[in-house]
């Protein structure tokens, strides 16, 4: 039995898993001790009790957080986790950057994954990847698995409540998720549909720009907890993966 969790920046998302069979999954908001309650619960219940044998972790969190998650695991568990790290090369994929440990363990896990899904290795194509959660992401990858860099922007809460506390007349009520992006006729609108239709620029822009260069068609593979808000302003088509920087674990920790 595997626990694997994602720990990002404003959410934790888990999973537990005997072999390929998904036992049960959640996704959690605040701090990875908080989550692992929850995951603790789940898996104190009936015949899941004392099976966790492994824990994988894929943490942005800072030093100090990754501590306190280690010890609280040990501590709940009787498990010692098991952290994935960025490398220069995995299962295919060769990193662009200089120094690969700077690059978000997440971002890496994520295009390992899509690489595996893809199948790169027996059909060689070009791939992005763009995770929408409290930044948005994207990374582009060849079709010979050479990374090609990305860009990393605001996420979608992130640029609003940037713009509500640095503008003190600007206030905006609860809006429900727009399906078109024409300019609105309120506050609360105009923000939201520009920030989304910003962020779809910049992904559009990109991934056409990397088509061209490739001289082909790009799949795109989309994960993080605001995409889904973000596609339906779109006609972009993408391969829709929720779990895709939990699916690299199992690359990054074999």
């Amino acid at each position: 039995m595997q626990l694997e969790i994602d720990a990002g920046n404003s959410r934790i998302k888990w999973r537990l898993r005997r072999g390929d069979t998904l036992i049960t999954r959640g996704v959690e908001s605040g701090s990875p001790v908080a989550a692992l309650e929850v995951v603790v619960q789940a898996a104190s219940a009936g015949a899941l009790q004392g099976e966790i044998d492994r824990v994988a972790v894929v943490s942005v969190r800072d030093d100090a957080a990754r501590e306190t998650l280690a010890a609280q695991i040990e501590q709940r568990l009787q498990v010692v986790p098991c952290f994935a790290e960025v490398s220069t090369n995995c299962a295919g994929i060769a990193n662009s950057y200089t120094e690969p440990q700077r690059m978000g363990v997440d971002r890496w896990s994520a295009m390992v994954a899509a690489a595996q899904k893809l199948d790169i290795a027996a059909r060689p194509r070009p791939f992005c990847v763009v995770d929408a959660g409290s930044a948005m992401t994207l990374d582009f990858v060849a079709a010979d698995g050479r990374h090609r860099g990305g860009y990393i922007v605001p996420g979608l809460s992130l640029q609003i409540d940037s713009l509500l506390r640095a503008t003190g007349q600007i206030a905006m009520d609860e809006a429900a998720v727009p399906q078109q992006l024409l300019p609105a006729d309120n506050t609360t609108d105009a923000v939201r549909r520009g920030v989304i239709l910003s962020m779809l620029q910049l992904l559009q822009h990109s991934v056409a720009d990397f088509a061209s260069a490739a001289g082909s068609s790009v799949e795109v593979f989309a994960t993080g907890g605001d995409i889904e808000t973000l596609l339906k302003c779109s006609d972009l088509s993408v391969r829709h993966c929720p779990d895709l920087v939990l699916d690299g674990v199992q690359y990054l920790l074999p």
